[in-house]
């Protein structure tokens, strides 16, 4: 499939954005950036509110799988990767969607969105759209300046570590 792809950008929501990580794993030369939303590509494979969907759908059960596997997902591709998650998710864990100290990697929080809904907010495709217009070879880290930092936080998963710490 990627062999008939230019050098492009991946986007997936969900599990569609683990599926995006792992194609630029594969092939890292035809991709130059990889979006996610709400993608549980760190944590435990069961740490979602969708893995009994998923069950009852497919027919396995989760606990019988070898989550071995799973160990490569949380090894960031050799691309710039942006993450965008939001604590109000409601299906996949927040904390599962963080690409936390990597070089060319950023988590970006979408305040007040819920899984289903990120994919068509508008601070999301206004996000996606200026990762979209960087270009290639020259990434940076999303700034929120202005009003869009009201929508966007992208220190506030770091804050919480604190908060957590502090005696």
């Amino acid at each position: 499939m990627l062999s008939r792809l230019v050098r492009g950008l991946l986007l997936g929501q969900s599990l569609g954005g683990v599926f995006a990580r792992e194609l630029a794993r594969l092939d890292p030369d035809r991709v130059r950036h990889v979006i996610t939303l709400g993608s549980p590509f760190t944590g435990h494979p069961l740490a979602s509110t969708g893995t009994h969907l998923y069950e009852w759908l497919s027919g396995d059960r989760l606990e019988d799988l070898d989550f071995n596997q799973h160990l490569t997902m949380r090894v960031k591709p050799p691309v710039p990767t942006t993450s965008i998650y939001s604590k109000l998710d409601g299906v996949v864990a927040w904390k599962w969607s963080i690409e936390e100290g990597q070089p060319e990697g950023e988590s970006i929080i979408l305040r007040g969105n819920s899984h289903i809904g990120m994919g068509s907010s508008p601070s999301a495709l206004h996000l996606i759209a200026d990762r979209l217009a960087q270009p290639e070879n020259d990434w940076k880290p999303f700034e929120a300046s202005g009003l869009t930092r009201l929508f966007y936080g992208p220190q506030d998963h770091r804050a919480d570590e604190g908060r957590r710490r502090a005696p």
